[in-house]
């Protein structure tokens, strides 16, 4: 949507509602002069007159708040979004359609309008990342309508002011709750950290706690290495090797998985008579809380029916 289109229609909405202020002061003067010598029924007129024209007044000032609104979230994605392109100046927008579009994951992608990263209507973007304005007419009046999650009037869009390690809820421009939070691992650097490398992980330069790690020159400046405890993958047992090392003047570290032991040990035991039937034992080994274990079951190997015990082998 070009800029020239945009003007236009704010200006053609400006413009119904100068019609209608127009209208307003007509009537009044039509009730003035109609009421002749009756000065006290004309000023009560009058009266009656300017109360709905600051009503008015008031009114065109929102819509035209909202307008503004409109405008610069328009603005903006059509500044900032290069999927959406025009083969002239009249041609509306050609999209590409992608399998891979995931609308309300926050970023826009060929084919959508819009992706504010939530599945609500009444804010904007609907929840098929289209357009819709329909449900922030009344946003900014200071009461909160149907399709609004808020609305503070002249306070929506002020930002609150999270504590460290807590969030706090405003009010948008489009009265939307929003909340904001700050924490270490942010990769925002708070007056309470010393550094925040957006994770919270220790020996990279800025702790879990964002606090600067000292520098190193050699490994030996770094932690020694260090195996984790025992864990079952794929029935066998492993341990994690956490190997520390310096680099660029920080301790770095890499993680490998090292195979410990197979769990996977299978065994039988001699024929027995079981209930008149030949059996075996099946012994079969697993892993659990980092630990082999052996599982027996019994097995059936024979139906002997009627025939006679001899021997221990056969029933």
């Amino acid at each position: 949507m070009s800029e020239i289109g945009l003007e236009y229609r704010k200006g053609a909405v400006i413009l119904l509602l100068l019609v209608l202020f127009l209208s307003v002061n007509i009537i009044a003067l039509f009730i003035y002069f109609s009421a002749g010598s009756e000065k006290i029924q004309a000023k009560q007129a009058l009266k009656v007159l300017d109360n709905q024209v600051s009503l008015e007044s008031a009114y065109i000032n929102n819509l035209e708040n909202n307008l503004e609104n409109i405008t610069e979230i328009i603005d903006s994605f059509y500044s900032g979004n290069s999927n959406h392109k025009s083969t002239n100046s009249n041609s509306h927008s050609i999209s590409t359609y992608s399998l891979n579009i995931i609308c309300g994951n926050g970023i826009n992608e060929q084919g959508e309008e819009c992706d504010d990263g939530n599945k609500d209507d009444y804010d904007g973007c609907t929840n098929l990342c289209d357009f819709d304005f329909s449900g922030l007419l009344h946003c900014g009046d200071n009461k909160t309508d149907s399709g609004e999650q808020c609305d503070l009037g002249k306070d929506n869009g002020k930002k609150c002011i999270p504590g460290y390690n807590t969030t706090c809820t405003y009010c948008s421009i489009l009265c939307r709750n929003k909340t904001l939070t700050r924490f270490c691992g942010d990769n925002i650097l708070d007056s309470e950290e010393e550094c925040d490398d957006g994770n919270n992980l220790n020996w990279d330069g800025c702790s879990a706690y964002c606090t600067v790690e000292p520098e190193c020159c050699g490994d030996s400046d770094c932690p020694d290495d260090k195996n984790s405890s025992g864990y079952c993958y794929n029935n066998d047992i492993y341990k994690n090797l956490t190997d520390y090392f310096c680099e660029y003047h920080n301790c770095l570290f890499n993680t490998t998985k090292i195979f410990v032991q197979d769990c996977n040990n299978e065994s039988y035991s001699d024929n027995y008579c079981y209930d008149n039937n030949v059996y075996v034992n099946h012994t079969s080994g697993g892993c659990e809380t980092g630990e082999c274990i052996l599982i027996t079951n019994p097995e059936k190997v024979e139906n002997c029916g009627n025939k006679v015990y001899m021997e221990g082998k056969y029933c």
